[in-house]
């Protein structure tokens, strides 16, 4: 898989895992303000039920001690006809009323789903019945936690004060967690189609621009490996010239106080052969005028060409002077736009080395031109 195919799978995991995170994020906030929504339903529940059967057992108190089983039978026996009436809520939703006996918990009221169940028995140190145990302690308020059957519920526990007892209303947890489960199912199931679809349409819409970023980079890595390869050239003809032009510049050094003009001449035009340059010239420091130089000779393979004079200021060779050595591939007459008499004779091109003589002092330029680049 090459690199832009990596990027856009790249691409397509991110929208997949940002949608899992957005339905998680979502999910947990749905959960926790079903939750907390649960817990106030429950707490307000219990909490008016225990006020209810509080009154009845205040009324009960006064008025019914003749029947049988004294007051708080009759608030006992009232609680249970109401509740034979009484739908229910959820599923799982259940009212328990219990009280504490002879080291048990002993349920006197277990309404579930319209139906009044028998009373169970949990002893007291038993793990069960915990939000049971915290009402009978005259605690109140709303938990998570283990019932008597040994299911977790979410349950809301008051205390009823006037006759001892317990109040708990509460409901499974996975009653309360099912709905939970189904929109989340129905929601990953919406959003993995929604990140199928789209993830496909992305690919298909970003195929043709990766076809073209490919066939771009691919043509950038061909010009970088060309210009790679031109530079490497370049440097190794910068090596080749320089080291013709020391080796020239020895010999001129070594031998110009007992050679004349014909041997200058032939010369550059045997330089200008090996090289391939349009000319090849030889040119020395004014006598009068370090500022001009002349010519000695000038020429390329086929012919002799007239001997000139110019100012050094501003021209390749100044720089060749300075720096011992100089090259210049291409556009040598932008490079140096005072030197008129290159842009005159549509030189493109420029290689010299300066020639001194055996105590370093600057005799001259040997220089080569050409019309095209190198």
């Amino acid at each position: 898989m090459d690199r832009s195919n990596k990027i856009r799978w790249a691409l397509f995991l991110v929208l997949v895992a940002s949608t899992v995170l957005i339905e998680a994020v979502a999910l947990f906030i749905s959960y926790r303000d079903l939750i907390d929504g649960e817990k106030a339903r429950l707490k307000d529940l219990v909490q008016s039920r225990a006020r209810i059967i509080e009154a009845i057992a205040l009324f009960d108190s006064q008025n019914s001690a003749q029947f049988p089983g004294g007051a708080n039978q009759a608030t006992l026996s009232q609680i249970k006809k109401a509740h034979e009436n009484f739908k229910g809520f959820g599923l799982t939703g259940e009212f328990n009323l219990a009280r504490k006996n002879k080291g048990q918990i002993e349920f006197l009221l277990e309404h579930r789903n319209g139906m009044i169940l028998d009373g169970n028995s949990v002893t007291w140190v038993s793990n069960l019945a915990e939000p049971m145990r915290k009402a009978l302690q005259g605690k109140s308020g709303v938990m998570r936690g283990i019932d008597y059957r040994g299911v977790e519920v979410l349950s809301a526990f008051e205390p009823v004060s006037v006759l001892g007892l317990g109040l708990v209303a509460k409901i499974d947890m996975d009653e309360i967690h099912a709905p939970l489960i189904r929109d989340g199912l129905i929601s990953a199931t919406g959003g993995f189609f929604v990140v199928l679809v789209g993830g496909i349409v992305f690919l298909r819409i970003s195929e043709p621009y990766t076809r073209e970023l490919k066939k771009t980079n691919q043509k950038l890595e061909a010009e970088v490996l060309e210009r790679r390869v031109q530079e490497k050239l370049l440097q190794d003809s910068r090596e080749q010239y320089r080291t013709l032009f020391r080796q020239v510049s020895k010999v001129i050094a070594g031998s110009s106080r007992n050679t004349g003009e014909e041997f200058f001449i032939s010369l550059v035009r045997s330089l200008s052969a090996s090289l391939g340059f349009s000319f090849v010239a030889i040119s020395k420091i004014g006598v009068e005028n370090p500022e001009i130089f002349s010519t000695l000779a000038v020429g390329n393979e086929r012919q002799t060409l007239p001997n000139f004079s110019y100012e050094i200021k501003g021209t390749p060779c100044q720089d060749t002077i300075k720096n011992g050595d100089s090259f210049v591939s291409q556009n040598v007459a932008d490079l140096y736009p005072q030197d008129t008499w290159l842009r005159k004779n549509n030189i493109e091109a420029y290689a010299g080395i300066s020639l001194r003589d055996n105590a370093g002092t600057v005799m001259g330029v040997l220089f080569a031109c050409h019309h095209t680049p190198v």
